[in-house]
């Protein structure tokens, strides 16, 4: 590439040289003499002859270490340029004899000039031959596709912006995954079906022997907005099956909140063998499926019942004649909507809230205990009497027996506040952890409040641990 310095002050010294028309004028203006019409002619016919032939003096550039002579700075250095002819200067010399001597000297400072313009032709001609000789060592530009010139320092550039895109591109992708990992993993450990018998649209839980210790306490990861925080507690315990069951309907769908409102069941089923387990579970399963597909409005506690009734006749039909009373399964169902409690209950398993601290049971026992107990208030029994009676566990209602005959509900619902805790649980929790204990659990976090429970119950470590269920419900 031509050095932009050299190009500027070649531009600048060609600016600086008039041309021989506009100083002859200038020459006239600054003197302020106008000669005889005749004479002028006759004067301006000679100029024209000598100046064809005598060539003009070439462009003269200074070099950047030397000043540029400033050619216009006086008047009658303009004048001489114009006038290097000998006999033009006879010509003006008889029609103004005062400027005689003028000339003289003009013709000696202008011998002077072409001296220095001489020196500065040379100088010129160097400068030229150093543009010439910058251009030769500029390199070519690398050509590009579609006609256009790119420098190593450009591919670079592209290069790199280009890497970096990938490397950006990458990361999202790892970013993506990650998150779809983890909400994957998170959808899995809330639900917790039992094997072989998911259910679509609600949760049944049951567990098997394997799958005890860290897999017990299960927090529900709810959306923004939902009024509900729901944590879980269940295992096996010691036993070599799980009897309990419990489930839950949609924590997630506003609309079903809004007009259904919120359920959830415990099942914990007795029996022997695996007739403790199917009932259990078949309690929880019709009790979510007539929730589901309830479809008008109606009060609460009416549809808690239909849905016992529905369980209670699903259970019934299963065992046939033959089986009915010898196995079955307890129940606790609560549905909170707008803020409401209602609840149902059927056999052993125990409902409280919890609030400012204080833990409320709320339902009623339906086991022999409850009359040994009614008997000891009445002094028809003593305590001790009542407390070792071999038939103190013995239910006197549970759904297997035919008619239900023992049913507890609330026609009024219980009005909730925020921070409220409602609790779902079988005697596998609460004759192992106790009343008081649980009570001081539920000063601590949802999700730590489970954990306590289950450290308990393995601190505890009966050797004849039934199977532990327990559902914790938090009103936003």
């Amino acid at each position: 590439m031509v050095d932009s310095e050299l190009i500027r002050q070649i531009n600048l010294l060609f600016d600086q040289i008039p041309s021989s028309e506009t100083e002859g004028v200038s020459v006239q203006e600054e003197t302020g003499q106008t000669p005889d019409t005749t004479e002028t002619e006759g004067t301006s016919s000679q100029e024209e002859t000598e100046n064809a032939e005598t060539p003009s003096a070439p462009p003269t550039a200074e070099p950047t270490n030397h000043p540029v002579k400033n050619t216009s700075a006086d008047p009658g250095d303009v004048k001489s340029t114009e006038n290097t002819s000998g006999n033009s200067n006879q010509d003006l010399t008889k029609n103004n004899p005062k400027e005689s001597v003028e000339n003289e000297t003009e013709t000696e400072e202008t011998g002077t000039e072409e001296t220095g313009s001489a020196e500065d032709q040379g100088e010129t001609d160097s400068v030229l031959d150093q543009i010439m000789n910058a251009e030769s060592a500029t390199p070519s530009p690398t050509p590009a596709v579609g006609g256009e010139e790119r420098t190593p320092g450009s591919l670079d550039s592209n290069i790199l912006v280009l890497l970096l895109g990938v490397v950006l591109a990458l990361l999202a992708l790892s970013v993506t995954l990650l998150m779809l990992l983890r909400r994957k993993s998170r959808r899995e450990e809330d639900l917790m079906y039992e094997d072989g018998k998911d259910l679509p649209d609600r949760e049944l839980h049951t567990m098997a022997p394997q799958q005890t210790g860290n897999n017990a306490v299960k927090y529900a990861q709810t959306k923004p907005g939902c009024p509900f925080r729901v944590g879980t507690v269940h295992d096996v315990g010691k036993r070599s099956m799980q009897q309990d069951s419990f489930g839950y309907s949609d924590l997630d769908d506003p609309e079903i909140l809004s007009r259904k409102g919120f359920l959830a069941v415990v099942a914990d089923g007795m029996g022997g063998l695996s007739d403790g387990e199917r009932m259990s579970q078949m309690v929880v399963v019709n009790m979510l499926q007539g929730f589901d597909e309830s479809l008008e409005e109606k009060p609460a506690a009416s549809l808690l019942l239909e849905l016992v009734d529905r369980a209670a006749n699903a259970v019934n039909e299963d065992l046939g004649p033959e089986k009915i009373g010898r196995c079955g399964s307890t129940v606790v169902a609560v549905v909170v909507k707008d803020n409401r409690l209602s609840y149902i209950s059927v056999g052993d398993s125990h409902i409280y809230v919890w609030r400012d601290g204080q833990l409320i049971k709320i339902n009623k026992d339906h086991n022999y205990a409850a009359e040994l107990d009614e008997l000891v208030k009445r002094g028809e029994l003593t305590m001790e009497e009542a407390m070792s009676d071999p038939q103190r566990a013995a239910l006197t209602s549970y759904i297997g027996m035919g008619e239900v005959e023992l049913i507890d509900q609330n026609v009024n619902p219980i009005e909730l506040m925020k921070g409220d805790r409602i609790l779902l649980m079988s005697d596998g929790v609460y004759g192992t952890v106790g009343e008081e204990n649980l009570n001081s659990f539920m000063n601590t976090p949802l999700r730590q409040a489970c954990t306590l429970i289950d450290n308990a119950i393995h601190v505890a470590n009966k050797g004849n641990q039934d199977n532990y269920t327990c559902i914790v419900i938090e009103i936003r």
